[in-house]
């Protein structure tokens, strides 16, 4: 099927997301923003196994689809959303783990309907062969459960000693680092016979979720994302639900809604560039739409966020 013309947000839907590679980080630095921290190269070598941590609280979050050049895990502690590995989706929930090997390409969403966090981990294995040869060595499902709490801990204590900057604490950290990443290798052979419910993401849905996910707006049409698929509308609402277990509207709206709630939360915003930004005919459609889904109006919504920060400062 041809896509017939669009215009505006759904021609620019049309446009491929490239996949990227991310290589190891370089130089020491740590990034703060409002819904993530990530620290990098925290103990100043770049030979060193840890080459960042970092955990990310955000309901829309999204990662298009990429590859590394080393290992990561991550760990999901709050929500739930899905891992897609090429073309092989999991759902995970809140106390699973999934690892990711050099050049494996892949992508992933929190489902956008309750608060979302998660747990991120960069190393590479050069300096323990043991470990890495076993890390390579690992097939089969690559979600799993937290079963004891381990990894969980493991993240907290690692980011917290971090922080802190205790004497001896690059010793520490990397104790707590060979214990995260035996502790994975234990959780997964423990799961070796049982494995993850998942489903097979079709490149044409795997097209739209990168496409939504990269500009996300009001105007925004179900059947322009159904042309996107190359599916009927029909086809392409049930196709969706499938795979992701919501209705492509339902999906849509979600996202724009906690996008919305996102962009109203930073001290430069205006009501009306926020409006302006996820493409809503109006400040008054904007206004009633997030009045409708949130109970309360932008307004409303933004003096709240500034009471909140002015309180913690």
């Amino acid at each position: 099927m041809k896509p017939k013309h669009l215009s505006g947000a759904q021609d620019r839907l049309l446009s491929p997301e490239p996949v990227i590679c991310e290589s190891l980080p370089r130089i020491p630095r740590v990034i703060t923003t409002y819904d993530e921290l990530r620290i990098e190269l925290p103990l100043r070598v770049t030979l060193e196994s840890l080459a960042y941590i970092g955990v990310v609280s955000h309901k829309t979050w999204h990662v298009t689809p990429h590859y590394h050049d080393h290992f990561e895990l991550c760990f999901v502690a709050e929500g739930r959303g899905w891992f897609a590995l090429d073309t092989v989706l999991y759902p995970v929930w809140e106390g699973d783990l999934f690892l990711t090997k050099p050049q494996e390409v892949h992508h992933g969403a929190a489902r956008g309907e309750s608060p979302f966090r998660l747990y991120y981990l960069g190393f590479h294995l050069a300096a323990m062969r043991s470990l890495e040869t076993a890390f390579y060595s690992l097939t089969g499902s690559r979600v799993v459960r937290d079963q004891d709490a381990i990894i969980h801990k493991s993240y907290q204590t690692l980011l917290r000693e971090l922080e802190a900057t205790e004497p001896f604490h690059a010793e520490m950290v990397q104790g707590l680092l060979l214990q995260l990443l035996v502790a994975t290798l234990r959780a997964y052979g423990r799961s070796s016979g049982a494995e993850a419910v998942s489903t097979t993401l079709t490149p044409a849905i795997r097209r739209v979720l990168d496409a939504l996910h990269a500009r996300i707006g009001a105007r925004i049409e179900i059947g322009a994302l159904a042309q996107l698929a190359h599916l009927s509308r029909a086809q392409f609402d049930r196709e969706f639900k499938r795979q992701l277990g919501v209705p492509p509207g339902a999906y849509v709206r979600d996202l724009c809604l906690e996008r919305a709630k996102y962009l109203l939360r930073e001290d430069d915003q205006s009501i009306s560039e926020v409006a302006d930004a996820l493409e809503f005919s109006s400040l008054h459609t904007f206004s009633i739409f997030f009045k409708r889904h949130t109970g309360r109006s932008p307004r409303a919504f933004q003096e709240a966020q500034m009471e909140v920060r002015e309180e913690n400062v």
